[in-house]
């Protein structure tokens, strides 16, 4: 997720999903476990609803609570209503038909993109998918959809059309649109993205759009050594009227990593291509979800390679990547000092002082890997190899420790210990040894003379 550094202010990391949970208990002799269940989604653009019937070989009582006054029906009858709260049992071998009101659901969202009828339905996976607390990952989900109609989700699809729904907790937030529009899978360096764009306003802005998200993708999943994620969901809402080049980027990980992107249509491509958010929000593919904990580290990774990868990608000089570096870091600085960085919480007032010390945390060690003949991207990549799991929450000490094994000689472990205790924004006084810069206090405005940094914002001239 972003925060644009200026004057605007995005809505929360959740605003795309209902306030509360879809809960659903699976009951066998008095304990709970993971049950297996089919699911189809009709969907009936004409009437805007979404039939999902759930079926299951075991039985299964289904607690719906959040997302209930967008019900529109439920078959078999449900077991008690009220107080926001449906809750049916599901005998086994037997199926249900539970039916969401599009229509309701999408005048729902408060930021008014969540319907245009006989366009498209955008709405949190929570708002339809009725799931088990604890769902056998080998659950299905196929859906049938008008002629011309497509659907953006996180989960990928075999070669049947079937969706198996992983083993993500169903609590995380999950983006599933519904419309007149194509999925189109695009290759890039080490995989394929699965780009789906809303046909809102003009075609050829929308093609214009297109070009520059694909052409980036491809130079800065180059840049970083390919794309760490297998065929990602990429989720991009045009903004008819919006000058500003990208107001709201998201990573959601609910079912499986996804990038959602909200595009100013007026901005063009000048804009686009000048915008950090799209390099901020790939680069987040690159590590697992690290809990509030370790927000710090996480947007630290994608404010340090929003600025590295454009550089990487030539979208902007070697300089100009530098200066917006130091430019982080000081507005990091101005912040002040408070919280050790450990506890630091999510208010406004102190999100320059986490994105940018942990900006500061991956400079530092990608300078100290690169002077012992690795680099991050390196780190990063073996991490991946090595299996990384995109479905589970990983402490950020575990998180650390495991690319400090990976190359010891970086100290990833020792500095992590030493950013964690500090309640003001890092001195850097590592990174300026390293580069032998003697002023304490003061950066050259260009990009100091020394290989490790040439390394580290090299162009890569050669298109992917």
């Amino acid at each position: 997720m972003h925060l644009k550094s200026d004057h605007r202010i995005a809505p929360s990391k959740n605003a795309w999903a209902t306030p509360g949970l879809l809960v659903a208990a699976a009951l066998f002799a008095g304990h709970v476990h993971a049950t297996k269940l089919d699911y189809t989604a009709n969907l009936d653009a004409d009437a805007e609803t979404l039939a999902l019937r759930i079926c299951g070989d075991a039985g299964a009582r289904l607690d719906l609570r959040s997302a209930s006054r967008f019900v529109v029906s439920v078959e078999p009858a449900a077991d008690a209503q009220g107080a926001g709260r449906i809750r049916l049992t599901l005998p086994a071998n037997r199926c249900a038909i539970i039916t969401t009101d599009l229509r309701a659901a999408g005048n729902a969202d408060r930021f008014r993109l969540g319907r245009e009828r006989g366009v498209y339905y955008r709405l949190a996976a929570d708002q339809w998918l009725w799931r088990p607390r604890q769902l056998d990952p080998m659950s299905s989900l196929r859906f049938a959809l008008p002629a011309g109609w497509s659907a953006s989700v996180p989960w990928r699809a075999d070669a049947g059309g079937t969706h198996r729904l992983g083993n993500s907790p169903g609590s995380w937030p999950a983006l599933t649109v519904f419309g007149r529009f194509a999925v189109e899978r695009v290759v890039v360096p080490g995989g394929e993205l699965r780009l789906a764009m809303l046909p809102l306003g003009d075609a050829d802005a929308r093609a214009a759009m297109r070009d520059w998200l694909i052409e980036s993708s491809r130079r800065y999943f180059a840049a970083a050594g390919g794309l760490p994620v297998a065929s990602p969901q990429i989720f991009v809402a045009p903004l008819p009227g919006v000058r500003s080049a990208v107001p709201w980027g998201e990573v959601q990980r609910g079912g499986a990593p996804g990038v959602l992107l909200y595009v100013g249509a007026e901005a063009g491509a000048d804009a686009w291509r000048g915008d950090w958010t799209l390099a901020h929000e790939l680069a987040h593919l690159q590590h697992p979800y690290l809990g509030e904990h370790g927000r710090w580290l996480a947007e630290g990774l994608g404010s340090y390679h929003q600025n590295v990868w454009r550089a990487r990608a030539g979208h902007m000089t070697r300089d100009e990547a530098w200066q917006k570096l130091l430019s982080g870091f000081a507005r990091g600085r101005a912040v002040g000092p408070g919280e050790a960085l450990a506890s630091i919480g999510r208010g406004w007032g102190t999100t320059m002082r986490v994105y940018w010390s942990g900006a500061a945390f991956w400079f530092e060690s990608d300078l100290a890997l690169r002077a012992a003949g690795s680099s991050l991207d390196q780190v990063l990549q073996r991490y991946r190899g090595a299996g990384m799991r995109f479905d589970r929450r990983v402490e950020p000490g575990d998180f650390i420790a495991a690319l400090d094994s990976l190359e010891p000689r970086g100290g990833l472990q020792r500095r992590y210990d030493e950013y964690l205790m500090l309640a003001s924004f890092p001195t850097l006084r590592e990174a300026r040894t390293l580069l032998k810069l003697a002023a304490p206090d003061r950066w050259p405005d260009t990009l100091p003379d020394h290989p490790i940094l040439h390394a580290i914002f090299q162009s890569n001239e050669a298109k992917p």
